[in-house]
């Protein structure tokens, strides 16, 4: 969820929508079924949905935004947003938070932390699971839940206690090298809060053909027919609540003597959540205070004290 891309979704949907749709050109008859009703089947009847058919079949139907810097290419559909206004009725100031795997820390290119401490090579007394720090290092950022990694064995070994200013505790009975090892977070996730806002977006998606109007007909059909059927999946998985679908008249339009098109819109309303990033942080994994006393016999001697 971000800002809205709703002509290139919409875009996709159509295009994929009409390669289904010869995939499985049954669809067809769904969409003509009204040209075998007893008012006009005499006229149209299966000739009229054996004609669309073929002519849908075996034509290539490009689709694309309005404006493009080639040769237009017909028939076609093109996708455009009309408007995209912040909705009054939905306006909101409210946040929400929620954490980001992984994964999907790697896909927007937001670098997690990975060490808390280190790297180090401490000694390990595996009777009872005491680590101790080598000189230059302490125990005051390092917490229980967190882990210790060794690279040799590419293990995690979660520290179970904090005993003293320079040793923490893991699992007992290991043979395990912990060579150049360092403590990783408690949590591989950030924190993360968004904020949120609705916009109502109007859409026009225009059919053209070159040649018979019939065709603009059955060009409005099937695009309609795809339009309704993935609602769903608009609403689900590309965050598109569509509002309202209106199909328009025929148009021509004659470009020159040789050639005329025929053009019919159809217009779109619907409600779009955008958001935005507002805060990236890390979780907070423990809470280190440290007290440093002078003294006239020591005065390096200094107390942490860690909740």
């Amino acid at each position: 969820m971000s800002l809205s891309q709703s002509d290139i979704i919409l875009n996709k949907v159509i295009r994929e929508g009409l390669d289904f749709i010869r995939q499985y050109p049954y669809h067809l008859d769904f969409v003509f079924q009204d040209s075998q009703s007893k008012i006009v089947k005499d006229q149209f009847g299966q000739r009229e949905i054996d004609a669309a058919k073929t002519w849908f079949l075996q034509t290539n139907i490009p689709v694309f935004s309005t404006f493009r810097i080639d040769k237009p290419q017909y028939p076609c559909v093109t996708v455009q947003v009309m408007s995209s206004n912040e909705s009054k009725q939905y306006a909101a100031l409210g946040e929400t938070a929620y954490e980001i795997s992984p994964e999907e820390i790697n896909s927007q290119g937001l670098i997690a932390p990975t060490i808390s401490s280190g790297p180090f090579s401490p000694s390990y007394t595996s009777t009872t699971g005491l680590i101790t720090l080598p000189s230059g290092y302490d125990t005051s950022l390092i917490f229980a839940g967190q882990g210790l990694f060794s690279p040799t064995s590419q293990v995690t070994y979660t520290i179970t206690s904090i005993n003293s200013i320079n040793s923490f505790t893991i699992a007992t009975g290991l043979v395990e090298n912990f060579t150049g090892a360092y403590v990783v977070p408690a949590y591989q996730t950030l924190h993360v809060t968004r904020n949120i806002a609705q916009f109502e977006e109007a859409y026009q998606i225009n059919c053209i053909v070159s040649g018979m109007p019939g065709e603009v007909y059955w060009l409005t059909s099937v695009v309609s027919y795809i339009l309704l059927q993935k609602r769903q999946f608009l609403l689900e998985q590309n965050n598109i609540q569509l509002g309202t679908i209106s199909i328009g008249p025929i148009e021509q339009d004659s470009i020159s003597d040789v050639e005329t098109f025929f053009q019919r819109s159809i217009s779109m309303t619907g409600i779009v959540e955008v958001s935005w990033l507002e805060t990236l942080d890390q979780h907070i994994e423990g809470i280190s205070s440290i007290i440093n006393a002078v003294q006239a016999n020591d005065p390096t001697i200094y107390n942490t004290l860690k909740t």
